[in-house]
Protein backbone atom coordinates (compact mmCIF):
# COMPACT_ATOMS: atom_id res chain seq x y z
CA UNK A 1 0.00 0.00 0.00
CA UNK A 2 3.10 2.28 0.88
CA UNK A 3 4.40 1.52 -2.43
CA UNK A 4 1.32 2.32 -3.83
CA UNK A 5 0.81 5.76 -2.53
CA UNK A 6 4.71 6.79 -3.23
CA UNK A 7 3.96 5.98 -7.09
CA UNK A 8 0.46 8.40 -6.57
CA UNK A 9 2.48 10.95 -4.91
CA UNK A 10 5.11 10.89 -7.89
CA UNK A 11 3.14 11.28 -10.65
CA UNK A 12 0.79 14.13 -8.83
CA UNK A 13 4.66 16.08 -8.78
CA UNK A 14 5.28 15.16 -12.27
CA UNK A 15 1.90 16.54 -13.44
CA UNK A 16 2.04 19.99 -11.60
CA UNK A 17 5.62 20.11 -12.92
CA UNK A 18 4.81 19.72 -16.34
CA UNK A 19 1.98 22.23 -15.78
CA UNK A 20 3.93 24.83 -14.37
CA UNK A 21 6.62 24.49 -17.30
CA UNK A 22 4.02 23.59 -20.12
CA UNK A 23 1.64 26.94 -19.28
CA UNK A 24 4.47 29.64 -18.46
CA UNK A 25 6.04 28.31 -15.24
CA UNK A 26 7.37 30.65 -12.33
CA UNK A 27 7.61 34.01 -14.33
CA UNK A 28 6.76 33.49 -17.35
CA UNK A 29 10.10 31.93 -18.90
CA UNK A 30 8.44 30.22 -21.03
CA UNK A 31 6.64 33.30 -22.71
CA UNK A 32 10.44 34.61 -23.39
CA UNK A 33 11.53 30.89 -24.35
CA UNK A 34 8.85 29.08 -26.13
CA UNK A 35 10.85 26.08 -26.92
CA UNK A 36 11.19 26.08 -23.02
CA UNK A 37 7.91 24.15 -22.06
CA UNK A 38 7.70 21.69 -24.76
CA UNK A 39 11.07 20.68 -23.67
CA UNK A 40 10.33 20.66 -20.18
CA UNK A 41 7.49 18.35 -21.42
CA UNK A 42 9.02 16.17 -23.09
CA UNK A 43 11.55 15.83 -19.95
CA UNK A 44 8.22 15.02 -17.99
CA UNK A 45 7.05 12.65 -20.31
CA UNK A 46 10.06 10.65 -20.04
CA UNK A 47 9.78 10.36 -16.42
CA UNK A 48 6.48 8.97 -16.66
CA UNK A 49 7.93 6.13 -19.11
CA UNK A 50 10.62 5.71 -16.24
CA UNK A 51 7.38 5.00 -13.81
CA UNK A 52 6.84 1.31 -15.25
CA UNK A 53 10.44 0.45 -14.43
CA UNK A 54 10.34 2.23 -10.77
CA UNK A 55 6.96 0.12 -10.66
CA UNK A 56 8.89 -3.56 -11.40
CA UNK A 57 11.20 -2.93 -8.96
CA UNK A 58 8.58 -2.13 -6.36
CA UNK A 59 7.50 -5.20 -6.82
CA UNK A 60 10.34 -7.09 -6.20
CA UNK A 61 10.43 -5.17 -2.36
CA UNK A 62 9.34 -7.84 -0.21
CA UNK A 63 6.16 -7.18 1.63
CA UNK A 64 6.18 -7.11 5.52
CA UNK A 65 3.85 -9.35 6.90
CA UNK A 66 0.34 -9.22 7.78
CA UNK A 67 -0.52 -8.67 11.61
CA UNK A 68 2.49 -10.00 12.05
CA UNK A 69 2.30 -13.59 10.55
CA UNK A 70 4.50 -15.06 8.39
CA UNK A 71 2.88 -17.17 5.74
CA UNK A 72 3.81 -20.82 5.71
CA UNK A 73 7.13 -21.02 4.18
CA UNK A 74 7.36 -24.12 1.68
CA UNK A 75 9.96 -26.70 2.21
CA UNK A 76 10.89 -26.52 -1.69
CA UNK A 77 10.25 -23.91 -4.23
CA UNK A 78 7.88 -25.46 -7.70
CA UNK A 79 9.49 -24.02 -10.24
CA UNK A 80 7.30 -23.24 -13.20
CA UNK A 81 7.96 -25.70 -15.97
CA UNK A 82 7.70 -24.29 -20.04
CA UNK A 83 6.94 -26.40 -22.86
CA UNK A 84 8.03 -25.18 -26.09
CA UNK A 85 4.08 -25.21 -27.66
CA UNK A 86 2.77 -22.42 -25.32
CA UNK A 87 5.52 -19.81 -26.73
CA UNK A 88 4.66 -18.67 -30.66
CA UNK A 89 7.69 -18.61 -32.53
CA UNK A 90 10.15 -15.30 -32.28
CA UNK A 91 8.37 -14.40 -28.58
CA UNK A 92 8.89 -14.66 -25.23
CA UNK A 93 6.94 -15.76 -22.01
CA UNK A 94 7.52 -14.65 -18.45
CA UNK A 95 8.62 -16.88 -15.73
CA UNK A 96 9.42 -15.74 -12.34
CA UNK A 97 12.21 -18.15 -10.74
CA UNK A 98 12.44 -17.07 -7.19
CA UNK A 99 13.03 -13.41 -7.07
CA UNK A 100 14.27 -13.03 -10.81
CA UNK A 101 12.09 -12.63 -13.77
CA UNK A 102 13.16 -14.33 -16.94
CA UNK A 103 12.01 -14.39 -20.27
CA UNK A 104 12.16 -17.70 -22.41
CA UNK A 105 12.01 -17.22 -25.63
CA UNK A 106 11.38 -19.88 -28.41
CA UNK A 107 13.98 -19.06 -31.40
CA UNK A 108 14.07 -21.77 -34.23
CA UNK A 109 11.90 -24.34 -31.82
CA UNK A 110 14.56 -24.05 -29.10
CA UNK A 111 14.24 -22.38 -25.95
CA UNK A 112 16.30 -19.85 -24.64
CA UNK A 113 16.42 -17.76 -21.29
CA UNK A 114 17.54 -14.26 -20.07
CA UNK A 115 16.87 -11.93 -17.82
CA UNK A 116 13.73 -9.71 -18.16
CA UNK A 117 15.00 -6.52 -16.88
CA UNK A 118 16.71 -4.80 -20.07
CA UNK A 119 19.99 -3.26 -18.38
CA UNK A 120 19.36 -0.16 -20.38
CA UNK A 121 16.01 1.47 -19.42
CA UNK A 122 14.17 -1.29 -17.47
CA UNK A 123 11.66 -2.42 -20.41
CA UNK A 124 10.32 -6.01 -20.16
CA UNK A 125 12.16 -8.27 -22.68
CA UNK A 126 9.62 -10.67 -22.50
CA UNK A 127 7.13 -8.35 -23.99
CA UNK A 128 9.92 -7.67 -26.87
CA UNK A 129 10.70 -10.26 -30.09
CA UNK A 130 13.24 -11.92 -32.11
CA UNK A 131 15.20 -10.42 -34.74
CA UNK A 132 18.50 -13.06 -35.97
CA UNK A 133 19.96 -14.58 -32.68
CA UNK A 134 18.57 -11.27 -30.35
CA UNK A 135 16.17 -10.38 -28.52
CA UNK A 136 14.90 -7.01 -28.96
CA UNK A 137 13.78 -4.81 -26.16
CA UNK A 138 10.26 -2.63 -27.11
CA UNK A 139 11.12 0.10 -25.18
CA UNK A 140 14.82 1.47 -27.21
CA UNK A 141 15.09 -1.65 -29.90
CA UNK A 142 18.40 -2.89 -27.82
CA UNK A 143 19.19 -5.81 -28.81
CA UNK A 144 21.14 -8.78 -26.72
CA UNK A 145 21.48 -12.00 -27.71
CA UNK A 146 20.02 -15.00 -26.90
CA UNK A 147 22.51 -17.36 -26.14
CA UNK A 148 25.14 -15.03 -24.93
CA UNK A 149 23.23 -11.75 -23.88
CA UNK A 150 25.92 -9.58 -25.10
CA UNK A 151 24.47 -5.92 -26.16
CA UNK A 152 24.42 -5.41 -30.01
CA UNK A 153 24.27 -1.52 -29.50
CA UNK A 154 26.11 -1.26 -26.08
CA UNK A 155 29.04 -3.70 -25.46
CA UNK A 156 28.83 -2.79 -22.15
CA UNK A 157 25.02 -3.81 -21.63
CA UNK A 158 24.20 -7.68 -20.97
CA UNK A 159 21.82 -9.56 -20.10
CA UNK A 160 22.41 -12.55 -17.67
CA UNK A 161 21.27 -15.55 -19.40
CA UNK A 162 19.58 -19.10 -17.49
CA UNK A 163 19.94 -22.51 -18.22
CA UNK A 164 17.21 -24.40 -19.16
CA UNK A 165 16.44 -28.50 -17.91
CA UNK A 166 14.67 -30.88 -19.75
CA UNK A 167 11.85 -31.84 -16.93
CA UNK A 168 9.25 -34.74 -17.85
CA UNK A 169 7.45 -33.01 -21.44
CA UNK A 170 8.78 -29.42 -20.72
CA UNK A 171 12.02 -27.55 -19.32
CA UNK A 172 12.78 -25.57 -15.99
CA UNK A 173 14.71 -22.66 -15.52
CA UNK A 174 17.85 -23.27 -13.19
CA UNK A 175 19.50 -20.61 -11.36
Amino acid sequence: MKSLSLIGALAIIIAIAAAVFFFGGFYNVAATQPDLGINALDGVLQLFNNVNAMRQQLRRIPQAPVNGVHPPAEEKPVRPTIRIQEIQEGSAKLVRVKSEEVAVFNYQGQLCAIQNNCPHAGGQLSMGWVEGEYAVCPLHGYKFHLQTGACSLDPNLKVKTFKLVAQGDGFTVED
